[in-house]
């Protein structure tokens, strides 16, 4: 969801650059904020809800990452999250439309916010981002973590200026390993990402990926199941918070496929095959600099837009290129089912002649 890396590592003209909304915003030395004994150097990305800084620790002299929530647009965001949630086909309405007051912030959306943290916390995987924080103050909620100085696994919103500059510099096959490692990580602890994209993955100088950004992430438990009104318990839980529209599945944007079946065990594998899709997703970016389709960011309502897009989306687009594998294009063919039911899974990517490295890779 938001933009967590090292901006200095990516290549852009001097222009582009300072025109980037993306370009950290370094703090002058005199007006340094301090929260708790953290100290603000500079932002190094941004989202609808939070900003996250560049924080030297003051007392262990460490850098870290520091993603700072504000509570009111906490508020105003999951606010909206729920409505359009409760009504998909009527998604944000113009500015002319008189709108629901929003109630004072209260204790429960921090309690919803904390599921990051504590996700996080409980995860030890050295290719997932490491949780170091987490506190709060009358306006804002912190979660701190390791700074990785790295950069996104593709910039999606830089223009290549020819065909050629799409693919990559690295082994889209290791790269994909390590991915698919940390994600059986997750699934295997009934955790899922949800939001699984270029963005969100890190690539160090040494090629090692971190994983960031687990604030649409959720924990399935068989407990869930148990709840009295199934309506607002595992389904709401799963299939009504924040993901990137961009690499969101077919049967996460039409909700009423998936509202049918209230059993955990459903809701698991809906879930894992989202997570798996959005894998497939940046794997297609890995090797081709874009995504698979375009769809128009004015559109008045994207998500249906997205929608149509993927109810045509039989084949997916691939070069003819003899430098592609093609079991490269069939995995990512099997990652990009629109059904969820026939998508590939986990356990099947490995046993993938591409995965195991039994073809020319990519």
């Amino acid at each position: 969801m938001t933009r967590w890396f090292s901006p200095t590592s990516l290549q852009f003209s001097s222009s582009s650059w300072n025109q980037s909304r993306f370009r950290s915003k370094t703090i002058p030395s005199t007006k340094y904020r301090h929260v708790k004994h953290y100290r603000l150097l500079k932002e190094i990305a941004h989202g609808s809800t939070c900003i996250v800084y560049l924080a030297l620790d003051t007392k262990s002299r460490k850098l870290y990452a520091l993603k700072e929530m504000n509570l009111k647009r906490l508020q105003r965001q999951n606010h909206m999250d729920w409505l359009q949630a409760r009504h998909p086909k009527h998604q944000q309405q113009h500015d002319g439309i008189k709108r629901r007051r929003i109630e004072p912030f209260s204790p429960i959306l921090a309690s919803a916010n904390q599921i990051e943290s504590d996700i996080l916390h409980s995860l030890h995987h050295d290719n997932i981002v490491e949780w170091v924080d987490c506190f709060e103050d009358s306006n804002n909620l912190y979660l701190v973590t390791e700074w990785v100085d790295g950069s996104v696994l593709v910039d999606l919103h830089h223009e290549q200026t020819n065909e050629s500059d799409n693919r990559q510099d690295f082994s889209a096959h290791s790269i994909f390993i390590q991915l698919v490692d940390v994600l059986d990580h997750l699934h295997e602890r009934n955790i899922i990402h949800g939001d699984i994209k270029p963005d969100n993955v890190l690539l160090t100088k040494n090629k090692q990926i971190k994983l960031i950004d687990f604030g649409s992430a959720i924990k399935l438990n068989a407990t869930d199941n148990n709840s009295k009104n199934n309506d607002d318990g595992i389904m709401k839980k799963a299939f009504h918070r924040r993901r990137t529209l961009a690499f969101l599945p077919p049967e996460c944007i039409k909700k009423e496929t998936t509202t049918a079946h209230h059993d955990i065990a459903t809701v698991i594998h809906y879930e894992t095959a989202a997570d798996i899709w959005s894998l497939g997703m940046t794997l297609y970016c890995m090797v081709y600099g874009k995504l698979p389709f375009h769809y128009s960011t004015n559109s008045t309502n994207k998500q249906m837009d997205v929608y149509h897009l993927l109810q045509n989306f039989t084949t997916v687009p691939h070069n003819n290129s003899p430098t592609i594998d093609p079991q490269l294009c069939h995995l990512i063919d099997q990652m990009l089912n629109v059904s969820p039911l026939e998508r590939i899974t986990l356990k099947q990517i490995k046993r993938h002649p591409w995965y195991l490295g039994t073809t020319t890779t990519t």
